[in-house]
């Protein structure tokens, strides 16, 4: 872990609300955050604010497509698929391959092509 990296989240360890179960990022009572609450107050607005949308200006992408891209990724990164399966939760190697091997390509061009798309501003945000 980037020293810089550690730094912030030791900072943010100390201002973070506690809960039984000492996590890292919890909801306001320290409890789990939901994937949908996730989604409407930090992904959406980013992809909204980063332009990453559809016609319609809804958000391009949903929390749970991050995940089947981070997949993608990891197995185009040559990641050992137990490791990608662990990760992911699924009960069998052939289950995530069967999902994600039809995906991989897909979900790697489309977030190649919105990284390239979106530089910049994405650039920015994590400045």
């Amino acid at each position: 872990m980037a020293p810089s990296v550690k730094k912030v989240l030791m900072a943010w360890k100390a201002d973070c609300p506690e809960g039984e179960m000492d996590l890292v990022f919890p909801n306001g009572i320290g409890n789990v955050e939901s994937p949908s609450n996730i989604s409407s107050r930090v992904l959406y607005p980013l992809l909204i604010d980063a332009g990453i949308v559809k016609a319609d200006g809804k958000p391009k992408f949903s929390f749970h497509a991050l995940r089947h891209a981070a997949a993608s990724l990891f197995i185009k990164q040559g990641w050992p698929a137990k490791k990608v399966q662990t990760i992911l939760g699924h009960s069998s190697i052939t289950k995530r391959r069967r999902r994600n091997g039809q995906q991989t390509r897909s979900f790697s061009d489309i977030i190649d092509k919105a990284f390239v798309e979106h530089a910049e501003t994405l650039k920015r945000l994590v400045e």
